[in-house]
Formats: structure tokens, C-alpha cells, sequence
């Protein structure tokens, strides 16, 4: 690192905050201008994380969307140098619904258009293979109770109409999603951590802004946004919706228990909520019942 960094002419000027990935994030400086170093593995055929991050970003930029321009990439030794926008969340936008709006806006956009990049697909993503994780974390239950979830499951996906596909960019969260002062209309946010995309359904980039893991959303922010869809795609939301907090309540759980972090915990209680809320709903009584059946349950702490 310290010899690409040499190479190219920055010098690390602060660590920034390290998030579950094992991406490694520093602000650098050089001269006056400011950029953001970011180190991970690196490339290999199998996972070609790095090039696939630059190769998004310049498609997302290509079509007038705010991602960081690349300015410096070694995908051997899984180093890269991109551009700084910033560290002012959409959280901290001086007005929040509107920052809520221009999010929802760009995924409208980004549905919109064809994506020539080749992406791995939803279905066969860990992504979608780890909501099971409610079970072999949350509940510690055997591999027999967790098929039988699992069953549920695929029949209720197969009694859904098919779902709408697109560029999913994978992580839509408020801490990804950067306030730029200077922005206008959809340049108003910059996009980041987007390497792990896939092709798959589009509500579940909505599904991950609205419910986000960390951050409460404004009932009233959510609702303006969610009239805009048609029932198709909130029966795929409200699916998505379940099995993305299914996935992340037992991911913070793991997280505490096999590298001694407790700090995502404090994020179960809202989890749990989401859990509760989504159960109520008719199509997903066998899966309530499930639980009830199992005593697996999600009541406030």
C-alpha cells in the first residue's frame, strides 16, 4: 500500500470508519485535492471485486449519475484510489425528505435503463441464500427446521406474479448514499459500495433504503415514496422486505458471537420490528405460524 501510494503521489491523511466488509477505507491527500484510498483483496477470476467497482461506477456515471470517478486502480494488488464525496450521509442532508425523493428518483432511474454489465444474478447470490440465517443464528435451530423454512418460502414466492429485474445495486442504504452540496436533481447524492451488485428484483434496493438495518425512516417518507409502485412489485417488496431482515438480524448476531463485535446488536430491537411487521400480513401467515410452531419469536426487548 505504501509503495502505491508512493508511486502515485498521496499520503494517508485519516483512517476512515470500517464497516462488516473487510474493505479497508482511508482518506489521502495529495497536494491540495482530497481522495479516498480503498484496499480489499485482491482481484481474482472468481471475484473481480475491484474492476467490477470501477466498471460500475463508470457505467453509473454514464448515465449522469453521481458515482466517484476512478483515478488510480491495482486490481493485483487490490488497491484503488477514487474520488472523495465527501462523508455527509443522507442522513445529515439539510432536508430529508428530498434526500429521501432524489434516492427513490435515481433507483427509478437506474431501472430504466439497460445495464450492459454482466452481473451475478439475485437467485444464486449469498445474498439470497443467507436469509435462512433467522434460523441457523437468530433461532439456532438444526438443518431440518431450517428446509422446512426454507419450503414455505418457495411457495410463497411461487404464488407471486413474476418480479421485476434490473441493476440491484445490492447495499441502497443512507450511509452509502452521500449529500453533495453542489449536486442537482439526481446529483444530489453520490452512490458508493456498489461492487457486490447483481441482476435481480428491483424492490429490493427500495426494500433496503426504506428499511434500512441501521437508520429509522419517517413512516410518512416511506409512504410518499410506496404510492408510486403498482402491487406487483410491494408483494415483491414486502417479500424482500422479510428476507432482508431475515438475513442481516442473524448476520449481527453471528458478527457478535464469532468476532467479538457487539456493536451492530444495538440494532436487533428495529430488526425485530420489521420482522413483527411483516408477519402480520396475510401472505405470510404460514411463515407466522411456522415461528409460533417452532417458538421462535421476535418480541420487543
Amino acid at each position: 500500500m505504501d509503495a502505491f501510494l508512493q508511486k502515485h503521489g498521496w499520503s494517508i491523511e485519516q483512517t476512515l470508519r470500517q464497516d462488516v466488509s473487510p474493505r479497508r477505507y482511508y482518506r489521502v491527500a495529495k497536494n491540495a485535492q482530497s481522495a479516498i484510498l480503498m484496499q480489499t483483496a485482491p482481484d481474482t477470476a472468481q471475484k473481480p471485486e475491484m474492476q467490477t467497482f470501477a466498471d460500475i461506477a463508470n457505467w453509473l456515471r454514464s448515465i449522469d449519475l453521481r458515482a466517484p470517478e476512478i483515478y488510480e486502480i491495482d486490481t493485483n494488488q487490490g488497491l484503488m484510489i477514487l474520488e472523495d464525496l465527501g462523508d455527509t450521509p443522507l442522513t445529515k442532508a439539510p432536508d430529508q425528505k428530498e434526500a429521501y425523493t432524489v434516492a427513490a428518483d435515481i433507483l427509478n432511474h437506474i431501472t430504466a435503463q439497460d445495464c450492459p454489465l454482466k452481473l451475478p444474478q439475485y437467485e444464486d447470490s449469498l445474498i439470497h441464500a443467507r436469509h435462512r440465517w433467522v434460523i441457523d443464528h437468530y433461532a439456532k435451530q438444526d438443518e431440518d427446521v431450517a428446509q422446512d423454512y426454507l419450503k414455505i418460502w418457495r411457495s410463497i414466492e411461487k404464488s407471486l406474479p413474476p418480479r421485476p429485474q434490473s441493476f440491484v445495486h445490492a447495499d441502497y442504504h443512507a450511509a452509502n448514499l452521500h449529500w453533495l452540496k453542489a449536486g442537482q436533481g439526481l446529483q444530489t447524492l453520490g452512490i458508493l459500495d456498489f461492487q457486490d451488485a447483481l441482476h435481480g428484483p428491483a424492490p429490493y434496493d427500495v426494500c433496503n433504503l426504506l428499511e434500512d438495518a441501521r437508520v429509522d425512516v419517517p413512516q410518512a417518507f416511506k409512504d410518499e415514496i410506496l404510492k408510486n409502485y403498482d402491487d406487483n412489485f410491494m408483494a415483491w417488496y414486502r417479500v424482500l422486505s422479510l428476507q432482508f431482515h431475515s438475513r442481516v438480524i442473524g448476520l449481527f448476531i453471528k458478527i457478535a458471537e464469532e468476532k467479538d463485535n457487539p456493536s451492530y446488536l444495538v440494532h436487533i430491537p428495529r430488526l425485530k420490528a420489521y420482522i413483527r411487521e411483516n408477519l402480520k400480513r396475510e401472505m405470510f401467515k404460514p411463515l407466522a405460524q411456522f415461528f409460533a410452531d417452532h417458538g421462535i419469536a421476535f418480541d420487543e426487548d
